[in-house]
């Protein structure tokens, strides 16, 4: 699936910090861009040399111009099922051994572009109508055809049709994400190359963890009501049940199979649909758990009664990684859903240090993280940061782990540190 991006620079405008030589290969090198390094051709570039940098996720339209010399067969191309439209996507991939993450094009080549003329660090995204790949686990949690469809969607007729008829219906129990809270998303390492670097040189000390492999989850005060709510990565989740009308059902059956076919006939797979009485806010797995633990009250209570002086009258919101069974395919193979917290927010975006998010945790009985070392003395470079990430799994030691996450002890700040075996093993399985 593809999805617009409005966070990650997936396409921006970088210099080459470094050119790296690789054993027993003639005509290639490795192109390092602050922490990434990409194989190039040799003496495509010099250091110091502009160049366009896309990042791994990248989805690029295949008729963009800085394709029209390239070797498409090198490519990975993948069809958007909303417009027909072919995409090559970038991965992580090995050349002759070297680890290449991301593409470079040269200035040249992207001079006639709606890149070119930019001065380095600016994002070219959107001006070259790049998207972002997401895999079949996590689409669904960009996916919520009830509310507004973007311009690319609303152009076909078969998803207009589709908008129509479930227009009203609560059919997937998708809300905005709550306003003024914060996202779950992470910024990885490699692209806070400049803020390690100063971390690192100031001596700054970190909280460092293993990153699970699960479902992002933020349960939230909201800052109008002080009502208790739960969502996911772009969405909140109702936590209440809507039932239906014969008359809705039938409309919304009608607009599963609009997709559904839609989706075969791309290629792509899709289930059966169901005919659905209406939505009940417990078949969901996060609502499920956030009311068996009674999430809800326990939040409350500590916005109420706390006397911790970062979060006294306050409202909270905690964030983490929910894993199990019903979660991500249990990719981490944990035996049992459950929540781990990671982050924690109190009046909306006010970030609580790790300390503090560990004392909030201990309040309110629930699992934090786990942790590696809460005081981490930063290594110089992120060459020897990204030589940690790979190791075993909290749950199961036989499989690779995610990465870890880095959280600054003196502001908050966090990066994450996604291991390059964990990313080869997954870009094989997607292949």
């Amino acid at each position: 699936m593809f999805v617009k991006e409005d966070t990650r620079q997936l396409a921006r405008i970088v210099k080459i910090d470094n050119l790296l030589p690789i054993p027993k290969a003639d005509r290639l090198e490795i192109a390092v861009v602050q922490g990434w390094e990409c194989v190039v051709q040799k003496g495509t570039y010099q250091i110091g040399d502009e160049a366009l940098y896309f990042e791994i996720d990248a989805a690029i339209p295949l008729d963009s111009p800085i394709f029209a010399d390239f070797d498409k067969q090198y490519l990975r191309v993948k069809k958007d099922e909303g417009n027909a439209k072919e995409y090559a996507v970038i991965k992580t991939i090995r050349l002759r051994g070297a680890l290449s993450q991301g593409l470079l094009i040269s200035r040249a080549t992207y001079a006639g572009t709606g890149a070119a003329g930019n001065s380095v660090g600016t994002n070219v995204t959107n001006a070259l109508d790049v998207l972002k790949y997401v895999s079949p686990e996590e689409a669904r949690l960009y996916t919520n055809t009830s509310l507004q469809l973007d311009d690319k969607q609303s152009k076909k007729l078969v998803w207009r049709l589709r908008a129509w008829l479930v227009n009203g219906i609560v059919s997937d129990g998708l809300q905005p994400f709550p306003h003024g809270h914060v996202k779950s998303e992470e910024e990885r390492v490699q692209n806070q190359f400049e803020e390690y670097t100063a971390m690192a040189k100031a001596g700054e000390t970190a909280e460092l963890s293993i990153k699970l492999d699960g479902e992002s989850s933020t349960f939230y005060t909201e800052l109008d009501s002080a009502k208790i709510g739960v969502a996911q990565r772009n969405y909140s989740l109702r936590t209440d049940d809507v039932l239906y009308t014969r008359w809705q059902s039938l409309r919304v059956y009608l607009a599963d199979w609009v997709r559904c076919i839609a989706r075969r006939r791309s290629g792509a797979d899709c289930d059966t649909p169901r005919w659905k009485k209406g939505f009940l806010a417990q078949s969901v797995p996060l609502v499920a758990y956030f009311t068996r633990e009674n999430l809800a009250y326990k939040i409350a209570l500590f916005n109420d009664t706390n006397d911790l002086p970062f979060a006294k009258g306050k409202k909270l919101a905690i964030q983490g990684e929910m894993v199990g069974p019903d979660f991500n395919r249990n990719a981490d193979g944990a035996k049992t859903n459950c929540f781990y917290m990671y982050r924690t927010f109190v009046n909306g975006n006010m970030r609580l240090l790790p300390e503090q998010a560990r004392q909030v945790a201990d309040a309110l009985g629930v699992k934090y993280i786990p942790v590696m070392d809460a005081n981490f003395a930063l290594p110089p470079t992120i060459k020897e940061v990204m030589a940690l990430a790979d190791g075993p799994g909290h749950f199961d030691q036989t499989r690779l782990r995610e990465g870890l996450v880095m959280k600054n002890n003196v502001t908050g700040k966090s990066f994450k540190i996604i291991s390059n075996k964990w990313l080869e093993k997954k870009e094989k399985k997607e292949a």
